[in-house]
Formats: structure tokens, C-alpha cells, sequence
């Protein structure tokens, strides 16, 4: 009976590694961002910051463009190289309500300066934090589960 189990496993141990190995399995789907980002930039609602220079580490999951009611919302996710999970939501939308809406139970933790710009830190329950740039024409928010250091690296490698 143990010759058997093993006459079984050992294929799929086989199977498992050469996917992990050769095929990178364990690495996250990355998309391109490009189509969507070209379309905030034609709608022109805000100035569309888009990262610049991140490390090929960081593998960008999802992007989606709205808009409605007269406001619009950018969204980037992102996976970092340490498998956390960040976004990047850019909008027009008053940034009060936009904070209320992204941010949730989160509270105010000071200030950070990133690539030469003031942000608004926030930190919340369940390891979230967030990095937010209010200006007159938009809001940028960087929120994730992550460390400083990841939030940092993705702020600072948009182009704002």
C-alpha cells in the first residue's frame, strides 16, 4: 500500500515542480495597464498619474476607468513583491467622499513626504494603511495591506 501512495505521489511532486520552477506558477497575472490608463488620459476629467519605475517585482492585477454623475475613478491594483496587495485609486470626486468611500475605518497617522510631495498618512484596522495626495484638481490615494516601505515605493514611483 505505501508503494502505491508513493507510485502516485511522486508524478505529481514531479508535475508541481516543473510548473513552479519552469513556468514561474506561483507568480501573480499581470496585465497591462496601458488601455486604461490611455483612456483617462483622453477623458481628461484629472491628470492621470501613472507609476513610473517601479521594479519589475511589482505585478499590476487589475485597472479599471469610470465614470458617472459627472466624477471619475481610476483604479490600479497591485500585488508587491512581498505577495501584499495595493491600489491606486485617482479620481475628480470631492475628497472627502472619496476618502469616506476608499478609506472606511481608517484614521489620520501624520504626514509623509514621498518623491518630494506631502502625503496624508492613515492607518486602519487589519494592517491597512494609506498614503493620500490632496490636490486642487484630484485625489490620489495609495492604500494596501503591506508595509511603509511597499506604500512608500508605489507612491513615489507615480508620476504626479
Amino acid at each position: 500500500m505505501v508503494l502505491s501512495i508513493v507510485v502516485l505521489i511522486v508524478p505529481i511532486v514531479i508535475m508541481v515542480g516543473i510548473y513552479r520552477g519552469l513556468k514561474r506558477g506561483d507568480q501573480p497575472v499581470t496585465i497591462d495597464t496601458a488601455t486604461v490608463l490611455d483612456d483617462a488620459r483622453r477623458a481628461d476629467d484629472f491628470p492621470v498619474a501613472a507609476p513610473a519605475g517601479l521594479p519589475a517585482q511589482w505585478h499590476p492585477i487589475s485597472a479599471r476607468y469610470q465614470r458617472g454623475d459627472g466624477r471619475a475613478v481610476l483604479r490600479i491594483g497591485y500585488v508587491s513583491p512581498s505577495r501584499a496587495g495595493f491600489q491606486v485609486v485617482e479620481s475628480d470626486r470631492p475628497a472627502d467622499a472619496l476618502l469616506a468611500e476608499e478609506l472606511g475605518n481608517t484614521r489620520p497617522d501624520g504626514t509623509a513626504t514621498v518623491a518630494g510631495k506631502q502625503w496624508q498618512r492613515y492607518v486602519g484596522d487589519a494592517n491597512q494603511r494609506a498614503l493620500v495626495l490632496l490636490e486642487r484638481e484630484r485625489t490620489v490615494v495609495v492604500i494596501g495591506v503591506g508595509s511603509d516601505a511597499d506604500l512608500a515605493t508605489l507612491a513615489g514611483a507615480l508620476a504626479v
